[in-house]
């Protein structure tokens, strides 16, 4: 996904959002999550993408900043909306492993299942917006990180200044390592 498909799509989920204003559950906490996603994902050596959407689209849906059970499942409804209408390329099984994500990442237990446990850690370890500590228990991926990310993601909450600052990030995750003729 290039710089310009990416803005495109952040503005059509930005214009869907139910929740924009949200300092909580907002753009903030997004570019957050998929900021931790994308290093989460480079570190247990899976594909950088859908941890980016996830933090894009999973609280994209939510009517409110308290009780709301169903916004997953309406964030993985949007993600479908998006992919059947074009304003979202992406291919399977990244399309359904980003649906489930965001479908299920407020009662999910702890998975093997990679990227699903990625996303899911990314969201928890950002729970020190709400004044919740992260606890480990409720973790996938730790053993597979060379970062502390739970200490990591403890001061990041409103210092990602726009989703390019996310997509570099993950444009620099995505590069390989031995680009071609430099081997």
């Amino acid at each position: 996904m290039g710089p310009d498909d990416f803005r495109e799509l952040v503005d059509l989920v930005e214009a869907r959002s139910t929740n924009l204003s949200s300092a909580c559950h907002g753009p903030e906490h997004w570019k957050c999550v998929a900021f931790v996603g994308v290093g989460i994902a480079q570190e247990c050596g899976h594909d950088t993408l859908v941890p980016l959407l996830f933090g894009l689209f999973h609280d994209a849906m939510r009517m409110n900043d308290h009780f709301d059970p169903g916004h997953g499942p309406r964030a993985g409804e949007l993600v479908l909306e998006l992919a059947g209408t074009g304003g979202l390329s992406l291919a399977e099984p990244a399309l359904a492993d980003l649906f489930e994500a965001c479908k299920v990442h407020t009662r999910a237990d702890p998975t093997e299942r990679l990227p699903l446990g990625i996303c899911l850690d990314a969201d928890r370890v950002n729970l020190w917006r709400v004044s919740i500590r992260p606890q480990p228990r409720y973790l996938s991926t730790r053993q597979n990180w060379t970062t502390d990310w739970i200490e990591l993601a403890r001061p990041l909450h409103g210092t990602i200044d726009s989703w390019d600052e996310v997509y570099e990030a993950y444009a620099a995750a995505s590069r390989p390592l031995h680009p071609e003729g430099d081997k």
